[in-house]
């Protein structure tokens, strides 16, 4: 083999290696940035997005309606309002009843919010973890509603 050759392969070689050593020290530099965040948010989905939902619920109880909050500690980490009234009601797409989610995404600093109702689905918005305050909250789940109940 040509010395030249022979260089260029240890070249590549070497600056593949450069570069895997440096993607590997950005990752373990963004696990603890990640991990506190998960943390926050895993306190902000206990303290202010569950009761706000589960306020939420109850008042939609109280007319008539089906609600049901539940959480999950999977990748995402959701909290999710469920709302439906008799057995008609099935989210655009298939099986599932009209639900809004907040929830996590695995590579995200912020906070993903996901409705699904009967003629729609999948329409979100992302927000700042800052900006997830009990109000909001019940806000966006609101406007979900007011378009679940006017059918659009």
């Amino acid at each position: 083999m040509k010395p030249e050759i022979k260089a260029a392969f240890k070249e590549a070689a070497q600056q593949y290696d450069a570069r895997i050593a440096a993607q590997k020290k950005a990752e373990e530099q963004r696990n603890p940035d990640r991990e506190e965040f998960e943390a926050r948010w895993y306190s902000a989905r206990q303290n202010i997005v569950v009761p706000a939902l589960e306020q939420i619920r109850d008042e939609l109880r109280r007319h008539g309606w089906i609600a049901e909050v539940w959480t999950s500690d999977a990748v995402d980490q959701h909290a999710t309002l469920e709302i439906f009234k008799g057995s008609n009601m099935v989210a655009a797409g298939g099986r599932t009843k009209p639900r809004i989610s907040f929830s996590i995404l695995p590579h995200s600093q912020s906070v993903t919010i996901a409705a699904y109702s009967i003629s729609q689905g999948g329409g979100s918005e992302s927000k700042p973890l800052g900006e997830i305050t009990g109000e909001f909250v019940q806000a966006k789940v609101l406007e979900f509603f007011e378009r679940l109940t006017s059918g659009r």
